[in-house]
Protein backbone atom coordinates (compact mmCIF):
# COMPACT_ATOMS: atom_id res chain seq x y z
CA UNK A 1 0.00 0.00 0.00
CA UNK A 2 1.21 3.33 -0.91
CA UNK A 3 1.28 6.73 1.14
CA UNK A 4 -1.48 7.87 -0.88
CA UNK A 5 -3.41 4.78 -0.54
CA UNK A 6 -2.86 4.80 3.31
CA UNK A 7 -3.72 8.54 3.65
CA UNK A 8 -7.14 7.96 2.02
CA UNK A 9 -8.24 5.27 4.39
CA UNK A 10 -7.23 7.01 7.38
CA UNK A 11 -9.21 10.27 5.99
CA UNK A 12 -12.59 7.93 5.70
CA UNK A 13 -11.79 6.17 9.32
CA UNK A 14 -11.48 9.60 10.56
CA UNK A 15 -15.23 9.97 11.46
CA UNK A 16 -15.87 6.67 12.84
CA UNK A 17 -15.75 5.23 16.31
CA UNK A 18 -12.39 3.15 17.29
CA UNK A 19 -13.64 0.03 18.28
CA UNK A 20 -10.67 -1.73 20.25
CA UNK A 21 -9.11 -4.84 18.88
CA UNK A 22 -10.59 -8.14 17.61
CA UNK A 23 -8.65 -11.13 18.61
CA UNK A 24 -8.87 -14.03 17.13
CA UNK A 25 -11.37 -13.22 14.69
CA UNK A 26 -13.38 -14.67 11.93
CA UNK A 27 -15.61 -12.98 9.45
CA UNK A 28 -18.10 -14.65 8.09
CA UNK A 29 -20.41 -14.15 4.75
CA UNK A 30 -24.31 -14.48 4.26
CA UNK A 31 -26.41 -14.19 1.64
CA UNK A 32 -29.70 -12.59 1.99
CA UNK A 33 -32.80 -11.18 -0.72
CA UNK A 34 -31.23 -7.93 0.02
CA UNK A 35 -27.51 -8.70 -0.86
CA UNK A 36 -24.40 -10.38 0.29
CA UNK A 37 -22.73 -8.78 3.31
CA UNK A 38 -20.31 -9.97 6.11
CA UNK A 39 -20.41 -10.07 10.09
CA UNK A 40 -17.10 -9.87 11.97
CA UNK A 41 -16.75 -12.08 15.19
CA UNK A 42 -14.26 -11.92 17.92
CA UNK A 43 -12.89 -11.52 21.44
CA UNK A 44 -12.86 -7.71 21.96
CA UNK A 45 -9.71 -5.86 24.23
CA UNK A 46 -10.18 -1.96 24.83
CA UNK A 47 -13.41 -0.72 23.71
CA UNK A 48 -15.40 0.68 26.60
CA UNK A 49 -18.61 -0.85 25.28
CA UNK A 50 -17.64 -4.64 26.23
CA UNK A 51 -15.44 -6.43 28.94
CA UNK A 52 -12.51 -7.09 27.63
CA UNK A 53 -11.97 -10.61 26.42
CA UNK A 54 -15.99 -10.64 25.62
CA UNK A 55 -17.32 -12.46 22.36
CA UNK A 56 -18.96 -10.08 19.92
CA UNK A 57 -19.80 -9.76 16.52
CA UNK A 58 -19.66 -6.28 14.67
CA UNK A 59 -22.35 -4.36 12.31
CA UNK A 60 -21.93 -5.32 8.62
CA UNK A 61 -18.47 -5.41 7.16
CA UNK A 62 -17.81 -2.96 4.79
CA UNK A 63 -13.79 -3.21 4.61
CA UNK A 64 -10.88 -4.83 5.31
CA UNK A 65 -7.43 -3.05 5.56
CA UNK A 66 -5.07 -6.37 5.75
CA UNK A 67 -1.86 -3.73 5.40
CA UNK A 68 -3.26 -2.14 8.02
CA UNK A 69 -5.06 -4.93 10.31
CA UNK A 70 -8.21 -2.99 10.06
CA UNK A 71 -11.80 -4.22 10.22
CA UNK A 72 -14.16 -1.49 8.97
CA UNK A 73 -17.85 -1.23 9.53
CA UNK A 74 -20.51 1.75 8.72
CA UNK A 75 -19.87 3.53 11.76
CA UNK A 76 -16.57 1.77 13.81
CA UNK A 77 -13.23 0.32 12.82
CA UNK A 78 -11.84 -2.47 14.96
CA UNK A 79 -7.79 -3.39 15.10
CA UNK A 80 -7.19 -6.82 14.84
CA UNK A 81 -4.49 -9.54 15.84
CA UNK A 82 -4.50 -13.02 15.46
CA UNK A 83 -7.37 -15.09 13.04
CA UNK A 84 -9.20 -17.66 14.89
CA UNK A 85 -8.63 -21.23 15.16
CA UNK A 86 -11.07 -24.19 14.46
CA UNK A 87 -12.02 -24.00 18.37
CA UNK A 88 -12.37 -20.30 18.54
CA UNK A 89 -14.74 -20.69 15.83
CA UNK A 90 -17.04 -23.27 17.22
CA UNK A 91 -16.67 -21.16 20.78
CA UNK A 92 -18.07 -18.01 18.68
CA UNK A 93 -20.66 -19.71 16.68
CA UNK A 94 -22.04 -21.20 19.43
CA UNK A 95 -22.47 -18.17 21.38
CA UNK A 96 -24.25 -16.75 18.56
CA UNK A 97 -26.69 -19.66 17.74
CA UNK A 98 -25.06 -20.49 13.98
Amino acid sequence: MDKEDEVAILARLKGKKRGGKLDFFTIRAFNSSQGDYEIAYGYIYGDDRFTDGEMIRTSIVTAVHEDMKIIETRNTYYDYDREATPQHEKDLFSQFYF
